[in-house]
């Protein structure tokens, strides 16, 4: 949820009582495909005790285009679009991010605008 629970003095620490070193690392770092770890949010120090709470895209509503534009149907998760239209779920998530133009001949955003 974005809720401060606790500061550690390392990823180390954290690590004796039984949290993923690896996995924090990874998401302190910012790798692609690291949304939490042991069910927490992780982030280095640095005085805002807050982060911006995980939102799994692929359980979003989305809207689906054709190339030109035109709506052909709404989706209430990636999931479900990537299913029924046999398209990889992370190919739609990052049309609907922006950082890729089109999937096959489908255009896609997340309905609320995000």
């Amino acid at each position: 949820k974005g809720e401060f629970i606790r500061e550690w003095i390392s990823i180390t620490e954290a690590g004796r009582y039984g949290f993923d070193r690896k996995g924090i690392s990874d998401m302190c770092h910012k790798k692609e495909r690291v949304n939490s770890i042991n069910r927490y949010l992780w982030k280095f120090a640095d005085g805002n005790k807050t982060i911006k709470p995980y939102v799994n895209t692929t359980i979003v509503p989305i809207i689906c285009f054709d190339l030109e534009g035109n709506l052909i149907k709404e989706y209430n998760s990636i999931v479900n679009a990537a299913n029924e239209l046999g398209i990889q779920t992370g190919a739609i998530t990052t049309c609907c991010q922006g950082k890729r133009g089109r999937v096959k001949q489908y255009k896609f955003k997340y309905k609320n605008g995000r």
